[in-house]
């Protein structure tokens, strides 16, 4: 036996009829329509509430249960590469560190330290084919200087603009309260 869902008796969908395909063909339907998709819509966003809510729980609970561990963690984190610092002060090739319950890696890599402006400075200066220049259109400029001429664009002075074209798209939105 197939289990009627709540939804499926307080809304019934037209298309479930076999006898005819439903189609909105006056305001009296498109009226029904809307109210059937904010029904549907609120009953989605309350569901969307209540897993946001359940999450949020969630994570509190994450957080509380499991801060004592991320102490202790921390705790011994910091007393491992302590360990592990003065290790390598001993012996510099113990950079990795087994023991029966778990391995210590210590990696050092050279980190850069940037200060852009004096480095461009210098690369300018000293040896521009490390100096990357980015090239690109201001589409949000084009926009407040050119003129729409059917699909075509133009610049003030009536030039074409190459490169652009102007195609109407029209967007349907459903707003219901």
């Amino acid at each position: 036996m197939m289990a009627i869902r709540l939804e499926d008796f307080l809304f019934p969908d037209p298309k479930d009829s076999e006898d005819e395909q439903f189609k909105i063909d006056s305001p009296e339907k498109a009226d029904w329509a809307l109210r059937k998709y904010a029904q549907a819509k609120r009953i989605v966003d309350e569901y969307t509430r209540q897993r946001d809510d359940m999450i949020v729980r969630a994570n509190e609970w994450l957080a509380e249960v499991s801060k004592p561990y991320l102490d202790t963690m921390n705790r011994m984190e910091a007393l491992l590469q302590e360990y592990h610092r003065e290790q390598l002060r001993q012996n510099p090739k113990a950079k990795t560190i087994k023991r029966p319950v778990g391995t210590l890696k210590s990696v050092t890599r050279n980190k850069w330290h940037y200060r852009e402006d004096d480095l461009l400075r210098w690369l300018k200066q000293h040896r521009p084919d490390l100096v990357r220049i980015k090239e690109e259109p201001n589409k949000q400029q084009l926009k407040k200087v050119a003129k729409i001429q059917g699909d075509r664009v133009y610049t003030e002075d009536g030039e074409r603009v190459e490169g652009v074209m102007v195609m109407p798209e029209t967007e349907f939105k459903i707003e219901v309260e």
